[in-house]
């Protein structure tokens, strides 16, 4: 099961955000694991249906779109704190 979570996270990745978090998760993190979790399962199903590795990553990929559009819809796609992730700014002294 690890494996497919992780396969789903990496499809899920590049359609929504998952914020980090200490203590109680944010709605936004929430709903990012959720579509993990809903992308996991549809790749369990397709390979269980006998889809080849391929065939199963398209179906896992249109699904992990469908519900990132919805949680986009839903305003729950979160947005990364370029404050945090940002490098300081560098500047150039000239003497």
């Amino acid at each position: 099961m690890a494996r497919l979570q992780l396969a789903a996270a990496e499809l899920v990745s590049p359609l929504l955000f998952a914020p980090q978090f200490v203590g109680v998760k944010p709605p936004e993190r929430v709903a990012f694991d959720l579509v993990v979790d809903q992308v996991a399962v549809t790749l369990h199903q397709a390979s269980r249906d006998g889809l080849s590795e391929l065939e199963a990553v398209e179906a896992g990929r249109e699904r992990a779109e469908e519900l990132a559009a919805r949680v986009r819809e839903a305003g729950l796609e979160g947005a990364p704190d370029m404050r945090r992730t940002a490098s300081p700014p560098v500047h150039k002294f000239s003497y």
